[in-house]
């Protein structure tokens, strides 16, 4: 079994999106792909991208509500 991973969400502001994203987490969280097909039924433009570099321990995904970094609301 694969660690929890560590969220970074965009934007970090918007607590409709960070109640989505944990919602989500909560029950499944094992593959980025699964999680982003999940959030785009609320959110269409959402992306969930892994971070990746070798010597990290515990994952970290990046999740975007635009599909990009933003500034926030």
């Amino acid at each position: 079994m694969r660690a929890k991973p560590t969220i970074v969400r965009n934007p970090a502001n918007d607590l409709a999106f960070q109640e989505a994203v944990e919602e989500i987490l909560h029950g499944e969280w094992s593959e980025p792909e699964a999680v982003q097909e999940r959030l785009r039924e609320r959110y269409p433009r959402a992306v969930v991208r892994p971070r990746e570099l070798d010597a990290e321990r515990t994952p970290v995904w990046y999740v975007y509500r635009e599909g990009r970094w933003t500034r926030g609301d």
